[in-house]
C-alpha cells in the first residue's frame, strides 16, 4: 500500500531525477525498469504519477489501471486514478473509485494508523473525494467534506473557501483566511479568481476592485496578473487602464516574476483587444529577450484561463 517503503535502487534514482527536474530522463528510466519488472507496483505507480505531472493523463491512467488489476486495493493508485479521471472529465467513475478507496482505508484503519503517513493518506483521499464531488456538481456534499478538511490543514481552509464560493456563501468565504488584512486580501483574490473561472465576470470585477484599496502592499503586486486575466476577458479596455496604472508603480516590484507576468499579460490584452500585430511583435520581442523557455515558464505558471495559455503558445 505504501510502495515508497520498498523501492529499489532504480526507482529511487528515477525519483531523484524527477525532483531535479529531469523529467524525461526519469520517465525513460522507469519505463526501462518496468520492461524488466512489469509487475513492480512501485515503478508503475511512480511512472503514472510522473506522467500525470506532465499532463499525459491518458497514458498515466492506462498504467494505473494495470496496477489496479493486480492490486485493486492499492490506495495511492486508487487516489491517482480518481484524480486522473476527474481531469479527463469522467467524474462519475472517479467518484466510484475514490469512494471505494475510502472504504478500504476505513476497513483497515488500524493498520494504516500504525504507518507514519497513514493519517495524511486518509486526508489526501478525502481531498480527492471532495474534488470528485465538485466535478459531479454535488457542491453541498463537497462543502461538508471541506469543513472537515479545514480542521486539519491550511490547505483545507482553501478547499473550504472554494466550496463556500461554490454554494454562494461569499460572506463566510471572505473570513476563511482570517481577519487580518493579508488574510482578507487573499480571500478577496481567491473569490474573484474563482468567480472569473465560472465566467461570473461582473461579480468577479467587484471583488477585484475592492482589492485596489490594498494596493499599497508590495508583496501582493505579483497577484495583479490574476486580476488582469479575469478582467481582460470581461472588459479589455478597463483591464488595460488598470494594467497601465500598476505598471507606473513597477519600481516597487521586487519580483522579476511579477514584471515578466505583467509584460506578457500586456501583450495578451493587446491580443484580446484585437491588436494582433502589436501582440505578436511584443511576444516575439519578449521571447528574444528572455529565451522561449523562460517566456513559456513565465506565461504558463499560475495561469487560470486557457485563452491566456493559447495566446502565448501560438507565438512560441
Amino acid at each position: 500500500m505504501f510502495p515508497n517503503k520498498s523501492y529499489t535502487g532504480p526507482i529511487i534514482e528515477a525519483l531523484e531525477l524527477r525532483f531535479d527536474g529531469k523529467i524525461n530522463l526519469s520517465i525513460r528510466m522507469l519505463e526501462k525498469y518496468i520492461k524488466q519488472h512489469p509487475d513492480d507496483e512501485g515503478a508503475l505507480y511512480e511512472l503514472a504519477s510522473t506522467l500525470f505531472t506532465q499532463q499525459r493523463g491518458e497514458e498515466a491512467l492506462q498504467i494505473v489501471r494495470k496496477l489496479l488489476q493486480s492490486n485493486p486495493q492499492h490506495l495511492p493508485a486508487l487516489r491517482l486514478a480518481s484524480d486522473l479521471l476527474i481531469d479527463l472529465n469522467e467524474p462519475e467513475e472517479a467518484q466510484r473509485k475514490i469512494n471505494f478507496a475510502i472504504e478500504v482505508y476505513d476497513a483497515l484503519s488500524t493498520k494504516y494508523k500504525e504507518v507514519d503517513n497513514g493519517e495524511r493518506l486518509r486526508e489526501s483521499l478525502r481531498r480527492v473525494q471532495w474534488r470528485a464531488l465538485r466535478a459531479n456538481g454535488r457542491f453541498t456534499e463537497a462543502l461538508e467534506i471541506a469543513r472537515q478538511l479545514a480542521q486539519q490543514s491550511k490547505r483545507g481552509l482553501r478547499d473550504l473557501q472554494t466550496s463556500l464560493i461554490d454554494t454562494d456563501n461569499l460572506v463566510e468565504a471572505e473570513s476563511t483566511m482570517g481577519e487580518s488584512t493579508e488574510g482578507r486580501l487573499a480571500a478577496i483574490w481567491a473569490i474573484g479568481i474563482q468567480l472569473g473561472e465560472q465566467k461570473k465576470y461582473e461579480i468577479a470585477k467587484l471583488y477585484f476592485l475592492r482589492s485596489l484599496s490594498y494596493s499599497s502592499l508590495p508583496k501582493e503586486f505579483n497577484r495583479l496578473s490574476a486580476y488582469i486575466e479575469c478582467l481582460a476577458l470581461a472588459d479589455q479596455t478597463e483591464a488595460a487602464q488598470h494594467l497601465n496604472a500598476y505598471w507606473l508603480t513597477d519600481r516597487r516590484v521586487k519580483s522579476v516574476h511579477s514584471v515578466r507576468r505583467l509584460q506578457i499579460m500586456s501583450a495578451v490584452i493587446d491580443s484580446l483587444s484585437g491588436d494582433q500585430p502589436a501582440a505578436k511583435n511584443q511576444m516575439q520581442s519578449l521571447c528574444k529577450e528572455w529565451g522561449k523557455k523562460n517566456f513559456k515558464r513565465y506565461a504558463i505558471y499560475g495561469t487560470t484561463f486557457d485563452d491566456f495559455r493559447h495566446a502565448t503558445e501560438e507565438v512560441i
